[in-house]
This record gives C-alpha cells, sequence and structure tokens, in this order.
C-alpha cells in the first residue's frame, strides 16, 4: 500500500531533492579529489557541510576548501531562503572505488559517489546520492 501524501512525505522528498543538487555540484568538480584519493591511498573523504570541515587532513586544501565552500553556501540558500530548515547535521561523504591502470598508462577510479545527508532537527533525515559509473584520473 502505497503511504499517503502529506507535509513529512513532501518535506522529505524536497529535502532529498536539495541533498541530491549539492551531491551533483560537488561531482562536477572533484577530479583532483579523486587524484589526491589516489595519490594518498584515501579512498573516503568526509565533510562537515555545517563547519566546513574537511576529514581526512589530507584532503584539506584551498583548492577543496572552495569547493565544498561553494557545496555551503547553496545549502545555506536552501535552509534559510527557499526551504526553511532546522538542520542538526549536514555530512557529505565522497566514496572513490578500485584503482586500475589502463593500457595507456592512464589511472583510472571506478564506482565512485557523493552521498550527501541531511538531519532536521525533528529528525527527519534525507539522502541524495550522484554515482558516477567511471571516473577518469590523470597520472
Amino acid at each position: 500500500m502505497r503511504p499517503e501524501a502529506g507535509p513529512g512525505l513532501s518535506r522529505r522528498r524536497s529535502l532529498e531533492g536539495f541533498a541530491y543538487n549539492i551531491a551533483q555540484k560537488f561531482t562536477t568538480s572533484w577530479e583532483h579529489i579523486a587524484w589526491m584519493s589516489l595519490e594518498h591511498r584515501a579512498p573516503v573523504m568526509t565533510v562537515d557541510l555545517l563547519t566546513g570541515g574537511i576529514s581526512p587532513v589530507v584532503f584539506d586544501i584551498e583548492r577543496n576548501r572552495i569547493l565544498v565552500g561553494m557545496c555551503r553556501e547553496t545549502l545555506r540558500h536552501i535552509v534559510t531562503k527557499v526551504f526553511p530548515a532546522n538542520l542538526k547535521s549536514a555530512s557529505l561523504v565522497a566514496r572513490f572505488g578500485s584503482e586500475i591502470i589502463a593500457e595507456s598508462g592512464v589511472r583510472q577510479r571506478i564506482a565512485a559517489s557523493c552521498i550527501v545527508t541531511l538531519v532536521e532537527d525533528s529528525g527527519m533525515e534525507a539522502e541524495g546520492k550522484v554515482d558516477v559509473a567511471e571516473q577518469i584520473v590523470c597520472p
């Protein structure tokens, strides 16, 4: 049986859409982060979108802070102007899969993903995920 649409369900769907948009914004500029994950053998990057904290520390460089700042600004605009929400937490997790070396010597990452999770003070959680089937990274 399908749940009836109501304010809670509609709100969750809206938040999921916003979370997806932020994840998509992040993945459009993450080639350097994918390269860093290869170089430092760090397959996961985590960001606190409320504070701007980036971990592990190897990813906490100016270039990445600028990208995170753009995502934070989008989130801030959404929750203050477009869709008022009191967030308890907002996180972004970028995962990079296995490394392969192509015959040409080019490194590749397979099965990369970015997940943004927004949690309201009420406890309602919304998640947006973007999968990238194949991410090419220059050596």
